[in-house]
């Protein structure tokens, strides 16, 4: 049997203050607690009007001091903005305080624009989550490996227990980082409907045990609307009464429940309902445009970025090394093959962002006056389809004789089509020289990362998961992420303009 529970973004209604939003969420937690839901997730938003739920590590506190039973927890902290230490030490807070009923669930989207996630500081790209994860796992049980820069540190304050912890996502990235570090995870049906239940199975697929969950978890959250009656449900605007507040409903622990969340069955006392459940439809077709129409900001289009192989986050998947088979068979109405691999890691790609391609262009015409430092070259390569020339600034790393090109940003776009090309162009001033590339296989990366770190520390440093100076073994668990290639010889030859 399926269990409820509530994820509350503390919706400031049209004439009331956030104020006001606050005391409603402590209201309906200890409503949800007298009646006998699972568990009660606060959600976290920045510098947006319409909810007061911004830190919910504090709100955690405040809404176990106003219940009893319920777990209370995040849904979820917004990791990329923090340090992963000082989170898990504000957890182990809350749960010294409140033994047994804290959840700490993260998610890996800035839960803000662009502008206001530069404001909270923090890494800022998706790039270094993977590493977040794995250092807050270890910081929460107290086991960081010795060879870590912080292995002497420790979460304070420490204790017999550890909140569990969740991954929050809409897409198989997500699930594949929970999978592979064997937490539970929480799939986003209200940011994205599609594929929600081939991405869960593929996570229970290919779950790995660990030392703080056996066994995999999962639970989907959705909006809906609650009511006394069917009549009400349909307007939802007249009013919230205490238990009546519309919010996301979360699920906890499927334990094999199909369907979407209705009252069939259940009785007139339910008082839950699934928006765009298929009984509904049928029902209230009516009211749908009504409904639709408040359909946050969030969720809008991500139907349509899936279907062009986009997600939100902007990471394109529509290389034939696609991380995401699981959402393009769920579209299909297939079973995906269980030999699919998934990605334990960030995107392969991240399209730049707008202020990283104007620097690029400026960059890059610096290079091309022969005004850049001597090791960076304008890379060109023409691309496989469009014939377009990509071009774009690259540090030039040579040792022992030999000449290497990194690419700190992983499978951009010039990288694929250098592949696929099995050549490049260097151009710096007047000077433009052809070199064949060869791929260094992952087993001899290491030592070249450390070395391309150390150098180029100041330009690339944002895109490492660990630290400059660090030891070569240190990059054989993310080697794979970084294409590097040894660049030989081949003639004199013109851009390919």
């Amino acid at each position: 049997m399926a269990r409820l529970s509530v994820l509350d973004q503390s919706p400031v209604r049209s004439g009331t203050s956030p104020a006001d939003a606050i005391g409603e969420t402590l209201a309906l937690a200890r409503r949800c607690d007298e009646l006998g839901y699972t568990r009660y997730w606060l959600a976290e938003h920045h510098s947006t009007p319409a909810l007061a739920g911004s830190a919910p590590e504090v709100l955690i506190g405040q809404v176990a001091a106003v219940t009893s039973g319920i777990r209370v927890g995040s849904g979820g902290v917004m990791l990329q903005h923090y340090s992963a230490l000082k989170v898990a030490e504000n957890f182990r807070v809350l749960e010294t305080l409140y033994p047994g009923r804290i959840d700490l669930g993260i998610g890996r989207a800035p839960g803000s624009d662009q502008l206001t996630a530069r404001a909270l500081g923090g890494s800022g790209t998706p790039e270094f989550f993977p590493q977040q994860v794995q250092d807050l796992v270890a910081f929460l049980h107290g086991e960081l490996p010795a060879e870590h820069p912080f292995a002497k540190v420790r979460a304070m304050p420490t204790g017999p227990s550890a909140p569990p912890l969740w991954l929050l996502g809409s897409s198989d990235q997500s699930a594949a980082l929970a999978a592979h570090f064997g937490l539970a995870f929480s799939f986003a049906h209200f940011i994205n409907a599609d594929g929600g239940a081939e991405i869960t199975r593929a996570y229970a697929r290919e779950f790995k045990p660990s030392p703080s969950r056996a066994t995999p978890q999962a639970s989907v959250a959705v909006f809906v609307v609650c009511a006394d009656t069917h009549d009400e449900r349909g307007e939802p605007r007249r009013g919230r009464a205490a238990g009546a507040k519309p919010r996301s409903l979360h699920r906890p622990a499927l334990h094999g429940a199909r369907g979407p969340l209705s009252d069939r069955g259940r009785g007139a006392g339910a008082r839950v309902h699934a928006l765009g459940a298929a009984d509904r439809r049928a029902r209230a077709r009516p009211a749908r445009r009504r409904h639709t129409a408040r359909v946050p900001r969030a969720a809008r289009g991500t139907g349509a970025r899936l279907r062009r192989g986009r997600d939100r986050g902007g990471d394109d998947h529509r290389d034939g090394a696609d991380p995401a088979p699981v959402v393009r068979a769920a579209r299909r109405g297939v079973r995906p093959a269980a030999t699919v691999p998934m990605s334990a890691h960030a995107p392969d790609f991240r399209e730049p962002s707008r202020v990283e391609r104007i620097f690029n262009k400026v960059f890059g015409l610096l290079v091309g006056l022969g005004l850049a430092p001597s090791y960076t070259y304008l890379v060109q390569v023409r691309g496989r389809k469009t014939g377009r020339v990509y071009a774009a600034p690259v540090n030039l790393l040579e040792m022992a004789g030999r000449r290497f090109l990194v690419a700190p940003r992983g499978r951009t776009q010039w990288v694929r089509n250098a592949e696929a090309a099995g050549e490049v162009v260097l151009e710096r001033g007047a000077s433009r020289r052809r070199f064949r590339i060869r791929a260094v296989p992952n087993e001899d990366k290491p030592e070249i990362l450390k070395t391309y770190l150390d150098r180029f520390k100041l330009a690339v440093q944002r895109y490492f998961a660990v630290p400059a100076g660090s030891d070569a073994g240190a990059f054989r668990e993310i080697a794979d992420r970084y294409p590097v290639f040894e660049l030989l010889p081949a003639s004199e030859a013109p851009s390919p303009r």
